[in-house]
């Protein structure tokens, strides 16, 4: 085998360890303006967790009977916060 072909093979290799590796990272992330119908956990996984803390005692304080839950829905936190 050449070094030109030896050197792409070897490139080969680490592009697809590369893709494997962002995949398998992707996969638990989310961007909420790409969720569709997904459930509450991908939702989660969008935000990070003090984000989607602060997001949710915001929704408690401003929409607790969650009346606008037809978006990427974040409900309202069980204890907030911030106060009402």
């Amino acid at each position: 085998m050449s070094q030109n072909t030896q050197s792409s093979s070897r490139k080969n290799q680490d592009i697809r360890m590369f893709a494997k590796t962002m995949s398998e990272k992707e996969a638990q992330r989310a961007y909420v303006n790409f969720l569709g119908d997904e459930g509450e956990r991908r939702v989660h996984e969008a935000y990070p967790p003090a984000t989607y803390a602060r997001l949710a005692a915001l929704k408690k304080r401003y929409d607790p009977t969650n009346l606008f839950h037809l978006n990427q829905n974040i409900t309202p936190a069980r204890t907030g916060l911030l106060a009402a």
